[in-house]
């Protein structure tokens, strides 16, 4: 890792390299403590953004299993569902995979 472009900042949350560029927000060179609190604030909201997708598909893959095995919706009505609810998982899944590709990309960075 090249020590030269990053800013060692330890803050509360997050105890990891950071780029330059990326928390400079107004580009002048400087990183103060409120972009760097801007930054810690976007990476926390992107991670709880990740949770809540990842939560909910293992939520609607409980309520789909619950659902079939005890008959609460007939299937008739389920199979209406079912392409809906496979384009939900699909974009959460998106989601969840996009923070974890570019997290572990920006981390090699």
């Amino acid at each position: 890792m090249d020590r030269d472009n990053y800013d060692r900042h330890t803050s509360i949350r997050s105890n990891r390299y950071r780029p330059k560029e990326e928390a400079d927000v107004n580009n002048d060179g400087i990183v103060s403590d409120d972009e760097v609190d801007i930054f810690d604030r976007k990476q926390l909201a992107q991670r709880h953004m990740a949770w809540v997708s990842l939560v909910s598909i293992i939520i609607i893959a409980i309520m789909l299993f619950v659902v079939g095995v005890f008959g609460f919706i007939p299937d008739a009505r389920l199979a209406i569902i079912l392409g809906e609810i496979g384009m939900v998982v699909i974009a959460l899944s998106g989601i969840v995979g996009a923070y974890m590709g570019f997290s572990s990309w920006l981390g090699r960075k």
